[in-house]
């Protein structure tokens, strides 16, 4: 259906209480796939790695969101249209009768037009689905138009929620998709990209930081109820998925899916101002990935391992006995108040230790990891990623980039 006219309401149609589809959820119903499509050249690629999938259990449902601002032009509006019928025909005849594919053809206001109100549009309307079948534990998941995913896809994520279910959201692993037909000079992008995020993360686990997790808005997925208990998605036009995830990594509710994969676009984009489409278009404009300096990480890692010295002396004399740097931060942010308050308001080191870092959490590190930049300016992405492998694996020696990363995504699927 036309989301935006329905019961005699004209424009846009506030997601709160409505529905998007006129037809009933499928009464076994497990998992619903929400797909954001704007202006997608790759959507039937994806859709068609989404039916190639192997069975998994009961009924999936794909939300395809096909959306625009308001002030879209004729064009863009006209090819959301087709793309909306040409949905509708194709899929309704050929879809298997346990992956029902249904479009949504949904306008959004200007001011609020991206890909996290797109995505909430659609987790949304699968929380109100998986509600009128008191399913509290269904599974709802977040795929780009322009990825593919493995043929476990569907079937491994059913079967993480089922044996965890105390887990409420989770990612999915990831690989850059490196089709041959690629440019070299586009290879090398993505390959750096995507170098730079699983560096940035292992090097957090290297640390320490109980928060390391990748946040990526086509990886995710989540149960029913804790979706609407943790307020649902919200609609910030880029790092909705950073936003979101943190909310269960904080509470401890989040795990990582590692045994399959989704294959996101190695494509350029200017849509949003980061991310995967913006950082290929900067490498192909000429423009070198770095990365953080593994300086700015020591000097967390000595945090760290002087915590427990913090819950038993005195808070400024903890701080002036950590690195320059990482003390100046502190200074510049109330670390010092903030740290006595959290002392005064607990009992013993584990629930101190769960405090601090619900203070120094995903966001105060990107403040600090800016901070130190004036210190410890940011490196090329490949010299540092490769120091770092070499730190933690002495055995490595370097021979190539893509190497590298292939050594970086061993080390997350098994959880390092």
């Amino acid at each position: 259906m036309l989301a935006g006219k329905k019961n005699g309401e004209k424009g846009f149609m506030n997601l709160v209480g409505t529905t998007l589809l006129d037809q009933a959820p499928h009464p076994d119903l497990e998992l619903v796939v929400v797909i954001p499509s704007y202006d997608e050249p790759d959507l039937e690629q994806c859709l068609n790695s989404l039916l190639a999938c192997q069975n998994g259990q009961g009924i999936v449902e794909v939300l395809v969101i096909i959306n625009y601002p308001e002030s879209a032009s004729e064009k863009v509006k006209s090819k959301s249209l087709q793309t909306y019928r040409d949905l509708l025909q194709k899929y309704r005849a050929s879809s298997p009768a346990r992956i029902l594919i249904y479009p949504v053809l949904v306008p959004l206001p200007d001011r609020k037009a991206g890909v996290g109100l797109a995505r909430k549009t659609g987790m949304d309307e699968a929380q109100r689905r998986f509600r009128q079948l008191e399913r509290p534990n269904g599974i709802i998941v977040n795929l780009d138009a322009d990825c593919m995913v493995a043929p476990n896809y569907l079937v491994s994520i059913q079967s993480f929620f089922k044996a965890h279910p105390q887990i409420w959201a989770a990612g999915v692993q990831f690989e850059h998709h490196l089709s041959p037909h690629l440019a070299e000079q586009q290879k090398r992008a993505i390959v750096e990209y995507e170098l730079h995020l699983r560096y940035f993360i292992s090097a957090q686990r290297w640390i320490g930081l109980p928060f390391a997790f990748q946040t990526v808005g086509s990886c995710m997925a989540v149960q029913c109820e804790p979706y609407q208990k943790m307020g649902g998605m919200n609609n910030r036009k880029a790092g909705e998925d950073f936003y979101f995830l943190h909310k269960y990594i904080d509470v401890n509710r989040f795990a990582e899916i590692n045994d399959t994969t989704v294959f996101p676009s190695s494509r350029a984009s200017s849509r949003v101002p980061f991310g995967t489409g913006r950082a290929i278009k900067a490498s192909l404009d000429g423009v070198s990935q770095k990365t953080y300096s593994w300086d700015s990480f020591a000097q967390l890692e000595v945090l760290i391992e002087t915590l427990p010295d913090l819950y038993r002396s005195s808070c400024q004399a903890w701080i002036a006995n950590l690195p320059m740097v990482l003390g100046a931060f502190l200074g510049a942010n109330d670390g010092l108040q903030k740290l006595e308050e959290i002392k005064r308001e607990t009992s013993k080191y584990e629930t101190f230790r769960c405090r601090f870092f619900q203070w120094f959490n995903a966001f105060r590190l990107m403040k600090y990891l800016h901070f130190a930049r004036d210190y410890f300016p940011d490196r090329p992405v490949v010299l540092q990623a490769s120091e770092f492998m070499s730190k933690i694996d002495p055995t490595y020696v370097y021979s190539a980039a893509s190497g590298l990363l292939d050594k970086y995504r061993k080390r997350a699927r098994r959880g390092h």
